[in-house]
């Protein structure tokens, strides 16, 4: 600190040379051109000027270590002072004083003060304010730096604080939309007097406010829930140890390169497809009924029927469906995202309940029509390079993840010394098989 300010106090020195020397210059040549009759304007602005002030100076340095040490205002020195300003034993100015405080941010907070509490002339003890029934200092309380416009009370935000934890962890976790309009309902709840009218007109709050919240609770987080099953959650409980696996259902989305897309086929796990299985399904949906929910063996049907009419069907590599099959592709991630928002609604407006097999189809009945558009569908088949067919759709980058387990296609002759080898395989075991019977058949003689 001592070398700054020397070197402060070094720069000044100078900077007032150069002050006088460009005075002196000034005057000589106004001098000098006295008797001519050339008119000269000159610009002075160091003498025009005030002479600036040098940041580096030790006034400078002793006015940051006061608006650093303000910064940090102690909440109890800062109710202490409002409470005094209004009874009326000392002035904003000598409160200020008394408590350590900038006079502006008393003003500031008295003004909040009086916004909340109009009809309020005196504060006393917690105690006195039970019995006479007025404000005390707890209920006055309302501090911390970031409570420009704050709306809550210290109190009601812990309760809010609390709510939010215990949301989160009976698995009701809220999203920043959800507290929004949380916070606002609260606050109609409260009846409180200096909502602001962006709050009214939207019906929740705003996102600001919500972000300084944050900050005034760091208990609190925002973070991407976890994939978690509902039937483990609600079964682990104090009473029994036991979890249950919950029932497949198998949703099949029909999508062409066009844009178009069918109705979806819904498969439920049962053994016996009933019409209500579908209520709010997309209209046209298909239900079909499968004991496992899955596509089984008995679907082979339609391989058959495709080949009996002259349906040519193309099938993928195995494990390869995330980038050639134009559903995975670009529509089933935009599906799931939709069928999420749409269960979590659904859970937050029915608590206590369980999303069952039977409410899929309509929950689903949304996500369908915000997924299955003419956008994404073109676009995933374009991304796989399907069509428009584009074999150069993929570049080397795409095929790193199998350097080091892959290897070179086999050539035709690779290919028939491989079938030639099964053949002989399948010769030498029914060899043996022939073998064996013929054995066995002796032993009967």
């Amino acid at each position: 600190d001592e070398e700054q300010v020397e070197t402060a106090k070094l720069e000044q020195k100078i900077h007032h040379l150069n002050v006088q020397k460009a005075t002196v210059a000034k005057e000589r040549d106004v001098e000098k051109y006295k008797d001519s009759d050339t008119n000269v304007i000159c610009f002075d602005l160091q003498q025009t000027l005030l002479t600036p002030l040098l940041t580096t100076s030790k006034k400078w340095f002793e006015h940051i270590r006061k608006k650093l040490k303000r910064a940090f205002i102690n909440e109890n020195n800062s109710k202490q002072a409002i409470r005094d300003v209004i009874n009326k034993t000392k002035s904003i100015r000598a409160a200020a004083a008394d408590y350590n405080i900038h006079p502006a941010t008393l003003q500031h907070r008295l003004k909040t003060f009086r916004k909340l509490h109009p009809d309020v002339n005196e504060i006393v003890s917690d105690d006195s304010a039970q019995e006479n029934e007025v404000v005390s200092i707890q209920n006055a309380e309302y501090h911390s730096k970031y409570t420009s416009n704050q709306v809550f009370t210290v109190q009601e935000e812990e309760s809010l604080e609390k709510y939010f934890i215990k949301s989160s962890q009976i698995q009701y976790g809220l999203t920043y939309h959800q507290a929004q309009t949380l916070a606002y309902e609260f606050a109609i709840h409260c009846n409180k007097n200096n909502i602001p009218k962006s709050w009214i007109e939207n019906k929740l709050a705003g996102l600001f406010w919500m972000q300084s919240f944050m900050k005034r609770h760091p208990k609190l987080s925002l973070r991407l829930p976890e994939n978690t099953s509902l039937a483990r959650s609600t079964a682990f409980n104090r009473h029994t140890f036991l979890g249950k696996r919950g029932q497949v259902l198998t949703f099949v989305g029909i999508i062409n390169a066009t844009g178009n897309a069918l109705p979806p086929a819904i498969i439920f796990p049962r053994v016996r497809y009933k019409d209500y299985f579908l209520n709010g399904a997309p209209t046209g949906s298909l239900g079909l009924a499968s004991k496992s929910g899955w596509m089984t063996s008995p679907f082979i049907n339609a391989i058959n029927y495709a080949r009996n009419h002259g349906i040519h069907l193309l099938s993928f590599p195995p494990h390869t469906s995330h980038k050639l099959q134009p559903l995975d592709v670009g529509v089933y991630s935009s599906f799931k995202a939709n069928c999420k928002t749409a269960f979590n609604n659904w859970m937050a407006t029915n608590p206590g309940k369980q999303i069952t097999i039977y409410d899929i189809p309509a929950l689903s009945n949304i996500a369908f029509k915000n997924s299955f558009t003419i956008k994404n569908i073109t676009s995933s088949f374009k991304k796989s390079g399907l069509w428009p067919i584009n074999q150069l759709v993929f570049n080397d980058e795409d095929f790193l993840s199998c350097y080091v387990t892959d290897r070179p296609a086999a050539t035709s002759n690779e290919q028939q010394t491989e079938n030639e080898a099964n053949n002989n395989i399948n010769i030498v075991n029914n060899s043996s098989e022939e073998k064996k019977t013929m054995m066995s058949q002796q032993r009967k003689y």
